[in-house]
């Protein structure tokens, strides 16, 4: 009898009901009006706090919230239609939340906003769904926040999606910030601060060859490519990327079929006193070029070297320098071709060759580094 009662008590306990909150200003009106919602315009008063417990799809009008509203969601999404828009009129000291209907809200508790039309938001908070925001039509976002989603803070769904982010945060995102076919890494804009990494995906088929064009670009987290996405960095762009005390060593990543092209370019560290993580060109990597370019203050990420090559890269004409150890480093099945280059004032090695790796060296310069020129183990298994 005692074993049966003590199941019983867990079965009862374990099925208990996550407790909802009970907004504190709930007008009546306004819900409403979203209870009963079929179509054309649709308006959150300011400072209302809505219960959406059914999927909302905005459709053929459009959906304004405004400053200090907030709308609960349970098991369920924003969904702006093709012919519909959101507008979203938050401020810094009165943001519109998304977010869960839970009192002790958990990651994944909604299905987050997904644009099929357009939407502007301004200081939003969207927060514990599965992905913040589903991109498939344009989006114009500014000072807000996309923070503590389950999967991506924005997933992109389709190759012509279009958007624009200015002064806004991402973190806690599990599975990342941002997920982004190539392309899309040019609408990218200054004051963004990124505590995840953001993701560029050339997937399902799609090869795109997105440029990162010609202007200042600070980078404030990992960048993954992936999934073969062509990414071209045009003449011309100064890549920062964040550095200082107690900031990790963010890494640019080239995987699953993906290539990185770079010409004319310039990849720094925003505080020269600290290094970045460096580029690393995986195994799956297709080949990728460096031409005319500078890569400087890398070296501190896992592979410790401003370029780690473990694909096939050919650098020709730039400058490797700068780095806290090697200036490259070619690991297992690397190649690098690398001809009428600059490899200087690296901590530890210009460039080293560890086994399995093949370097091709063609009237190249090398100076100032601190143990050595080329290196490669002495005895390889």
């Amino acid at each position: 009898m005692k074993r049966f009662f003590t199941i019983f008590l867990f079965l009862i306990t374990g099925c208990a009901e996550r407790e909802l909150i009970l907004p504190e200003n709930p007008c009546p009106d306004v819900q409403s009006a979203i209870d009963n919602y079929r179509s054309g315009n649709l308006l959150i008063k300011s400072g209302c706090e809505v219960l959406i417990s059914k999927d909302l799809y905005i459709r053929g009008g459009k959906m304004e919230v405004e400053e200090g509203a907030t709308l609960y969601f349970k098991d369920c999404g924003l969904i702006i239609e093709k012919d519909a828009e959101l507008i979203v009129y938050g401020r810094s000291d009165k943001p519109v939340f998304f977010t869960s209907q839970y009192l002790e809200p958990l990651k994944g508790d909604w299905k987050g906003i997904i644009i099929n039309g357009s939407a502007s938001i301004e200081g939003g908070i969207v927060e514990f769904a599965d992905d913040g925001i589903s991109l498939l039509g344009v989006l114009n976002m500014i000072d807000s926040e996309i923070r503590r989603n389950l999967s991506y803070g924005i997933r992109m769904y389709d190759i012509n999606a279009l958007f624009e982010i200015n002064r806004s945060k991402f973190y806690e995102n599990l599975s990342g910030d941002m997920l982004l076919f190539s392309d899309a890494l040019t609408l990218l804009s200054p004051g963004l601060d990124f505590e995840g990494f953001i993701v560029v995906d050339g997937s399902d088929g799609i090869i795109n060859s997105g440029d990162w064009q010609p202007y200042e670009y600070l980078f404030t987290s990992d960048v993954e490519i992936r999934n073969g996405a062509q990414i071209s960095v045009k003449s011309g762009a100064k890549i920062y990327v964040e550095t200082g005390y107690a900031i990790p060593p963010y890494e640019i990543k080239v995987k699953d079929r993906a290539s990185l092209s770079i010409k004319g370019a310039s990849f720094e560290a925003s505080d020269i006193d600290y290094c970045w993580g460096g580029i690393v060109f995986y195994p799956e990597a297709n080949p990728s070029t460096i031409l005319d370019s500078k890569i400087y203050d890398g070296g501190d990420g896992y592979y410790k070297a401003n370029i780690s090559v473990f694909s096939d890269l050919t650098i020709e004409k730039s400058e490797i320098g700068s780095s806290c150890s090697d200036g490259i480093y070619i690991g297992d099945r690397g190649f690098l071709s690398m001809s009428d280059s600059y490899v200087t004032d690296n901590a530890r090695y210009g460039v080293y060759v560890d086994c399995g790796g093949t370097f091709e060296d063609f009237h190249n310069y090398y100076e100032g580094n601190l143990s050595g020129d080329i290196a490669e183990p002495t005895v390889c298994p």
